[in-house]
């Protein structure tokens, strides 16, 4: 045998001593007697804290020049704790090199030294727990707020450089599960055994959609089983009946309509903005000679089809930005984007993504470390970083620091004025399942019109309005999974969806009418009641705060997407280093998956460039 090194023959008489006269709560000593620099310990959790009556295992890994220099102690699984990395590994000053603090935060007597011991160390773990240093956080190289598509995609972006390890990214969520607005429900949320979209649930664009295209490419989407073209002419009905869409060619008007809205506001750009409904009545004054009785009854109803991209009444839309010019078919996704965020997922180290904490604080120019970013949550923990994505929605941004994130220094009016440029819709979904099919299962969709005459449309809801009073969206989703059972699912805008998802015990009670106009036989007065609902709860929950972004009346797009994203001189946060990300920082695919996975990589591939890394390489 070897004669041992210095390093050996301290730890073994460490560990002689530790077996001999171990401290209460502690368990530790090497792998085997071949591997000394390794060591396995349990830690118990001090009385009276969060970590009480637990045991938790850590690692010991002792550098070969030992004791000279300090070990590494990672709890496995990781900790939550303002003093532990993501990946578990413990940030105490009797961990750190011996001397001086390039930060001058420790005195070196604190630091790491020959004559400490690994039975200090454990002692001081102890005393963590007990009492956290939150002015002691853990440092990484990029922190990402929220762990929606466009933080998941930008840490997996950067991950994706072989200079960039997992205990250099950080990806910092409120909730205590990952996809943000991308929410599969589990099948046994359904009697059918039907996954659903509660957020996105379509490829749009699908001619040139990125993430199509890359899920496509990796062979993670089967083209014949996993998505469906659902855009059959749609049929439509009222409160009247159903709606003679063909004979009386109520499509040919409505694209009249969008045509009409597209020249008045082309003529030019300071054309003061109409909403929706005003722009809609225009045209009717302009051209009700061209239209049948018919056509002037239903058309203008047809066209609050949109209430249902937006989240909002048409009364609210902005006309200028209303007729959206698309690339390509909208190509149902039926395997649901719970896959790509799982997939996503899987490439990104478990360490490197801390749930259920809430960014309350942001420092822009930290002073306490090294680093140039402080990040705060609201459990008290720090994390400093040198570079900074924010991806949280723009409902969140928009609100003021007594309810939102505080920014020291507060951000610049242009941004703020930016946040307040642009608003958010509250696009939600009602799921209802039967146990028989009552109506015509060779449709893929159905549009529901509401009444005439609706007056304070957008004003908030005390209670359930009559049915009729907002139209309805539907996918017939028996025909897409070709199920044994009826299954309708209804897109919802607000103020209806805030009260439906207030009081989703209500959602039946609206829609029975509505659906009753669906059914194939003649004779039943009533359709069978649903053997399942399911109502979605994005604008109760506090860090969604509704969809995505939505054009209001006089609203703007550009000044945020100029503002956030990075890409113009002279404009958003004076910190380059602090970027954003998320549907509302981008022009193609704004308000889509697609948009804000690609806005994950453009922030991304930005601090990749900035630190001297492009396609995995460094330049020197």
């Amino acid at each position: 045998m070897a004669p041992r090194s210095t390093a050996q023959k301290r730890l073994l008489k460490e560990f002689q001593q530790l077996s001999k006269d171990p401290p209460p709560g502690i368990i530790a000593g090497p792998v085997s007697e071949d591997n000394l620099f390794t060591w396995e310990c349990l830690v118990e959790g001090p009385s009276e804290t969060p970590y009480e009556n637990g045991v938790f295992p850590a690692i010991l890994t002792f550098p070969k020049d030992y004791p000279l220099s300090p070990p590494v102690l990672k709890f496995d699984p990781p900790l939550l704790h303002p003093n532990i990395y993501a990946d578990g590994t413990v940030c105490i000053s009797i961990l750190h090199p011996p001397g001086e603090d390039p930060n001058q935060y420790e005195r070196p007597e604190e630091r790491w030294s020959p004559v400490q011991s690994i039975e200090k160390i454990l002692l001081s773990v102890m005393s963590m727990l007990a009492e956290p240093n939150p002015e002691s956080g853990a440092n990484i190289d990029a922190a990402i707020i929220g762990a929606g598509i466009s933080g998941l995609k930008a840490a997996e972006t950067l991950l994706s450089s072989p200079h960039i390890s997992p205990e250099d990214v950080l990806v910092i969520e409120a909730q205590d599960h990952i996809g943000g607005r991308l929410k599969t429900s589990d099948s046994d949320q359904s009697k059918l055994g039907i996954r659903y979209d509660l957020g996105a649930s379509w490829f749009h664009d699908s001619l040139n959609n990125t993430v199509l295209n890359d899920m496509i490419n990796d062979g993670l989407l089967d083209l014949n089983d996993d998505v469906y073209f659902d855009d059959k002419d749609v049929q439509a009905y009222s409160s009247s009946g159903e709606v003679p869409i063909v004979d009386e060619k109520l499509n040919r008007v409505v694209e009249d309509i969008e045509k009409f809205i597209e020249l008045y506001f082309h003529d030019s750009l300071n054309i003061p903005d109409l909403s929706l409904e005003d722009i809609v009545l225009k045209f009717f004054e302009k051209n009700e000679k061209f239209l049948t009785g018919i056509q002037k009854q239903y058309c203008g109803r047809m066209m609050r089809y949109l209430e249902l991209w937006f989240g909002i009444c048409w009364d609210k839309i902005s006309g200028k930005y209303a007729i959206m010019d698309h690339q390509g078919r909208n190509l149902l996704n039926k395997k649901g984007y719970g896959f790509l965020v799982e997939n996503i997922a899987r490439k990104i180290s478990e360490s490197s993504i801390l749930l259920n904490s809430p960014v309350k604080r942001i420092v822009r120019n930290n002073k306490e470390e090294s680093k140039r970013v402080r990040i705060e949550t609201t459990d008290g923990s720090k994390i400093y970083s040198d570079y900074l994505i924010v991806t949280v929605p723009h409902s969140i941004l928009a609100l003021d620091s007594s309810e939102g994130i505080v920014w020291e220094p507060k951000l610049p009016e242009r941004m703020i004025d930016a946040f307040n440029s642009i608003h958010f819709g509250a696009l939600g979904k009602v799921v209802f399942e039967f146990d028989t099919i009552f109506w015509d299962n060779s449709q893929d969709r159905f549009q529901i019109l509401a009444d005439d005459n609706q007056t304070n449309l957008s004003n908030k809801l005390t209670k359930l309005p009559p049915s009729f009073t907002y139209p309805a969206f539907l996918v017939n989703f028996s025909r897409v999974h070709n199920t044994n059972g009826g299954s309708l699912v209804i897109l919802t805008q607000a103020p209806l969806t805030d009260y439906l998802e207030s009081h989703p015990n209500q959602a039946w009670e609206y829609f029975a009418p509505m659906l009753q106009k669906l059914s194939i036989d003649p004779d039943a007065k009533k359709i069978p009641a649903p053997i399942n609902t399911i109502v979605t709860d994005w604008t109760v929950n506090p860090y969604i705060r509704g969809s995505y972004s939505a054009m209001y009346t006089d609203d703007d797009p550009s000044d945020l997407i100029i503002q956030l994203s990075g890409e113009f001189e002279n404009c958003g946060i004076s910190e380059p280093y602090i970027r954003f990300a998320g549907e509302h920082t981008i022009s193609d695919g704004a308000g889509c998956v697609h948009g804000a996975y690609n806005s994950g990589i453009r922030e991304a591939n930005w601090i990749l460039s900035d630190d001297g890394l492009i396609d995995g390489s460094r330049i020197c």
